[in-house]
This record gives structure tokens, sequence and C-alpha cells, in this order.
């Protein structure tokens, strides 16, 4: 006889211990009282299957108001296989910033997201050294040998200083805002996000976030106006010129300049500049 179908059709079944055997119930002829948190806990999936967590749950402090948590992890063989998916799901961060996360009591909601198991089970990703690699501009340094038919003999001299004065020029009127896209998170939420667009703020340096479904033009102007509506709201940021990747949407750019912005793109190739990379990697 199958739980799934007895479970399917309305039954309660009851596995008692030792030999005393089991007991199939009807949904409305018992009450079912519990003197304690039971030990295991888990669900049924799309496929029929009970699925029960691999690893324990963190304990929640009651001081804390919390008003969402991570899903449980199910279906993982261990705990090194844990810290790897959950390390994916939160971005691949550095060590050193899940460990300050976990110390400070950011991840209790992540199971076996501990700074013993973090230490032990840190996976080394090619992600992660991605995200942190600075992107430098080619033909800085040439070497090339001159070609000395071409320069007709004549011999370039070194400058004479004579106490040269250098400027540099800055626009105060210049506001400046910068954003990106992550890459797809492994798991999407309940509320089907994969996404996540993040915002930086150069003057007062501030970064914001906006969780996005797809990368499609409507998904990215939806979540730059949430954005841009809680920056006017404080009265204090409001940019005006606005830096983005150079394959933006046409009707995301429109919509940044509808909000008297003006669009600026980056190079090609390079999807991030090093002060926005700088602020999205501490985020």
């Amino acid at each position: 006889m199958s739980v799934s179908t007895l479970a399917s059709n309305g039954y309660t079944t009851i596995f008692h211990p030792d030999n005393e055997g089991v007991t199939v119930h009807d949904k409305d002829s018992f009450k079912l009282t519990l003197q304690s948190p039971p030990v295991l806990q888990g669900c049924r999936n799309a496929a029929g299957l009970w699925t029960v967590p691999t690893t324990d749950e963190a304990a929640v402090s009651a001081s804390l108001d919390i008003d969402e948590a991570a899903m449980n992890v199910y279906e993982l063989p261990s705990t090194k296989e844990a810290v790897r998916f959950l390390h994916a799901a939160l971005g691949f961060p550095t060590k050193a910033t899940l460990l300050t996360a976990a110390k400070n009591g950011n991840l209790i909601t992540f199971p076996g997201m501990t700074p013993e198991n973090i230490s032990k089970h840190f996976p080394e990703s090619d992600e992660t050294q991605k995200g942190h690699m600075r992107q430098s501009r080619q033909g800085v340094r040439s070497t090339k040998v001159p070609d000395e038919d071409a320069m007709l003999g004549v011999k370039p001299t070194p400058g004479v200083k004579h106490k040269d004065v250098y400027l540099r020029v800055f626009d105060a009127t210049k506001k400046s805002m910068y954003t990106d896209q992550s890459g797809p998170f492994p798991i999407k939420s309940r509320r089907k996000h994969q996404y996540i667009m993040i915002a930086v703020e150069l003057d007062g340096n501030y970064i914001d976030a906006e969780p996005l479904k797809t990368r499609k033009a409507k998904d990215l102007t939806e979540a730059y106006q949430q954005i841009y509506k809680r920056w006017k709201a404080t009265g204090v940021v409001c940019p005006n010129w606005h830096v983005l990747d150079n394959e933006a949407p046409e009707e995301f750019k429109q919509a940044i300049r509808e909000n008297n912005c003006r669009v600026e793109l980056t190079p090609a190739d390079m999807h991030r500049s090093a002060k926005q990379r700088k602020r999205q990697k501490s985020w």
C-alpha cells in the first residue's frame, strides 16, 4: 500500500514505534496534539516524494525581528555541498566576507552556514575570482619597436621641466549613479526572482538593489524606477548622470532620460567601471 496514495486521498498515516504497527486515519477522525517540536520536518515535492533537510536548522534568536527566512536546503548529500550551494546563492562572496557575515549573525537563517563550516568547506570557485578581478586598459605600455626609418632620423629629445603645474577639472554639477545586473541565481525565489539590479550612487557612497525576474527591458525598467523612486523620496539622492552597461535596451535608456538623467554607456567588453566594481564587491 502506498503512503503517497493515502495522503493524496486525505488520509493521515501514523507509524508507531517498535512493533506497535501503523494506523491510517481519516482527517476528521482525530486531533494531533504535540508536547514538543518535531525532531524532523519535511515536505512533499512535485514528484510526490517526501523530503527532509539533511542539515540541522540554525536556531533563530527570539530577540531578532525577522519576517523572512531562507528556504531549507534539501536533498544535498553533505554539509560541504550545502555550503557550496548557499555560497553560490549569495553571489559567490569571498571567504572573509562570508565569515564576517556569519560571525555577525547575518546568516542565522541559512542552515549549516556557521563560521566553523565556512572555514572548513569554503569552495574556491572561479566565479569568486572573476568577480573580484580588476580589468586594466589595453595599450598602456607599448611593446612595439620604434621604426627608425619612419622617423627620418629625428630622435625625440626628452622635455625639460620648468616648474610645470598640472590641473584637473571636476564637474561639481555631475551627480553620477551606476547600475549593473548580476548573473542568474541557481534557484528562483518564491516570487520568481532570479537576478538582482545593483545601483551605486557615488556622492553619498550609497548602494541599493532591486530583485529582477528576468533581464528583459520591462523588468529592468521597473527595477530602475523602484530604485529611483526610493532615492528621490529621500530628497538627498538626486542623480543626473547614469552610467550603465553598453548592452542596455532602448526602453531602459529612455526611462532614464525621462527622469532628466544623462545616459553614459561603458566601453565595449567592459561591463563595470572601476568605481562601480569596488562598491559592488562590498555590497
